[in-house]
């Protein structure tokens, strides 16, 4: 027997016959609709991981998502957030300077190791009065200091105008007067020595290093001193002063001497006639 060109075998005609004679299963309905949107749509035809969806039916939809965010409402939101971090910039600016006094010791002043020059402005630094002379300086139109001879003192920058209103002050050695006048400083002020941290918002005081340890006097207001040692604070009277000891000896009270009244006088007169807006 012939099939095409080919001759074939016994063994062979038979096989073919029971080719031919083996029913072909029908496909499912399932089967023919996964060919029939294949050959419409042109994609491959697989085994679907989820129930095939009908043609012409509207496809699964995807998970929904957020609201698209317009270029417009982006850059109106930078603006906002650029706004804001500008205002806490210019917000912890210092509002006020340091300056020198025309006084007896303003020639010889030094701001961070250079001469200074009276009346010129400065931010924060360290300053120092010559071995024979008194320095001042004012911070704006709030507080006036000073500095006794040989005095050397650390002085910050003035107080934010919204944010940063806590400032420290740091006497390295000598005396330091100081006075707001009658009124309140604005912001808080913290003196600070080895021994003791002084903290005030509108007073009239001193500080003063010595041999046993530092010296607070208060002359008008109000201070707290906390010691270094961590013991309670202590709410100073006016007229009075404690001397706070290095070795840890208990702090001792007295009335303030007749020098240190006498220049606290002068300086809380000079810090009534500080001109404030």
């Amino acid at each position: 027997m012939r099939h095409g060109d080919l001759e074939l075998t016994d063994d062979e005609r038979e096989a073919l016959s029971l080719v031919g004679s083996t029913p072909v299963p029908a496909a499912s309905a399932d089967a023919r609709e996964r060919a029939r949107v294949a050959f419409l749509t042109g994609r491959r035809l697989g085994r679907p991981e989820a129930p095939a969806v009908a043609f012409g039916e509207r496809e699964r939809e995807s998970p929904p998502r957020g609201p698209a965010v317009s270029p417009r409402r982006a850059i109106g939101g930078l603006a906002l957030a650029a706004g804001v971090a500008g205002l806490i910039f210019l917000g912890g600016l210092p509002s006020e300077s340091w300056r020198f006094v025309e006084s007896e010791g303003s020639a010889n002043a030094r701001l961070d190791g250079e001469a200074a020059r009276a009346g010129a402005p400065f931010r924060s630094g360290v300053v120092e009065a010559g071995p024979d002379e008194r320095l001042d300086v004012e911070l704006g139109e709030t507080i006036r200091i000073c500095l006794l001879p040989g005095s050397r003192a650390r002085l910050p920058s003035g107080p934010g105008r919204w944010f940063g209103r806590t400032r420290a002050l740091s006497l390295e050695r000598g005396e330091l007067f100081a006075s707001s006048g009658d009124r309140e400083l604005g912001f808080e002020l913290a003196v600070r020595t080895r021994e003791a941290s002084v903290h005030l918002v509108g007073t009239t005081f001193a500080v003063r290093r010595n041999d046993l340890g530092t010296c607070i006097c208060l002359y008008r207001g109000e201070v707290t001193v906390l010691s270094a040692d961590g013991s309670d604070p202590i709410r100073l009277s006016p007229d009075r002063r404690v001397q706070v000891y290095s070795d840890g000896t208990a702090p001792t009270f007295h009335p303030i001497d007749a020098p240190a009244r006498e220049l606290l006088t002068e300086l809380h007169a000079a810090g009534r006639a500080l001109v404030r807006h």
